[in-house]
């Protein structure tokens, strides 16, 4: 539904907007007749239905709580940590973690 202008501001979330997903909404501005893109408040609560994920607004961004079932991640992990695919032996990769923490 189109939104009262009033409504739309950075920092807010409007009652017309409560299903929204994420932490951005559009508004169209009449005197330029393109839509504005506004921001959810930090610290406003967030959601996304696939996955029944869970999280709260920082600078726009949507993070995820902790206690969110991962059933449905949003990246894919193949279990590598170190993400190069070349199928590293687990003691390897501990002995990498310790010297990077130095």
């Amino acid at each position: 539904g189109a939104l009262l202008i009033e409504e739309c501001k950075n920092g807010t979330r409007p009652k017309s907007q409560e299903d929204r997903e994420g932490c951005d909404y559009y508004c169209m501005n009449n005197s330029t007749s393109q839509w504005d893109r506004f921001f959810f408040g930090d610290n406003e609560k967030c959601f996304y239905k696939e996955g029944n994920l869970k999280g709260t607004c920082k600078q726009g961004n949507c993070y995820l709580d902790d206690d969110t079932p991962k059933d449905k991640p949003k990246n894919t992990d193949n279990g590598d940590d170190n993400g190069n695919d070349d199928g590293d032996e687990e003691e390897e990769e501990e002995e990498e973690e310790e010297e990077r923490k130095m």
